[in-house]
């Protein structure tokens, strides 16, 4: 999943920090390919969005699905991965999901086509149209999923003083959609580099 335009920039960053020996959950990438079969075969306009929360997967792709994720075992996290996501003229931070706490294959289905209708959201369309950048596609990452006691970001440059040459990390006890949503303060640690 090295490839961003293929599989976004959240699956292709995994990848790529699995490639360097870091502890990344195993995962398995649904492709843009996938949700546009989905459209297909349900008759829907991809900016359908309640369509596509009231559609289930024809049999084939739901088989084709669980046969995929069927190795990553235990509780799982499905998280949008937008092809065009994490640019550097558009991030589209906050307007796509992430859908913890999956479990079975049902639900495992249902997090998928919610992150597929988040896609179709008016906020998503709104911000593509002030970016004048269109988000593209959109693959999902499914990944086994981790229960942390502390969840971070790490900024390689302190983005309010990016010449200082510091690393900045922000990090939230639990979780980390408390910190991305901005629904809590963050903690933040300064590194010096």
């Amino acid at each position: 999943a090295h490839d961003p335009a293929r599989f976004g920039a959240k699956a292709a960053s995994q990848a790529a920090l699995a490639a360097a020996g870091l502890p990344v959950p195993a995962g398995v990438v649904v492709t843009d390919h996938f949700r546009r079969e989905f459209l297909t075969a349900a008759g829907l306009d991809e900016h359908d969005a309640e369509g596509i929360l009231g559609s289930t997967l024809p049999a084939p792709l739901r088989a084709a699905l669980i046969d995929a994720c069927g190795p990553l075992e235990g509780t799982l996290i499905v998280r949008s991965s937008g092809l065009g996501e994490d640019s550097a003229d558009a991030s589209f931070a906050g307007m796509l999901e992430s859908i913890a706490d999956v479990n079975g294959a049902d639900h495992l289905e249902r997090a998928l086509r919610e992150c597929w209708a988040a896609r179709a959201a008016e906020r998503v369309r709104a911000y593509e149209a002030r970016r004048g950048r269109p988000l593209g596609g959109l693959a999902v990452l499914v990944q086994r999923q981790v229960h942390a006691h502390f969840a971070g970001v790490l900024f390689t440059c302190d983005p309010a003083e990016p010449a200082a040459g510091r690393t900045l990390v922000e990090y939230v006890h639990g979780p980390g959609e408390d910190l991305v949503s901005g629904r809590v303060t963050p903690g933040r640690l300064s590194l010096d580099g």
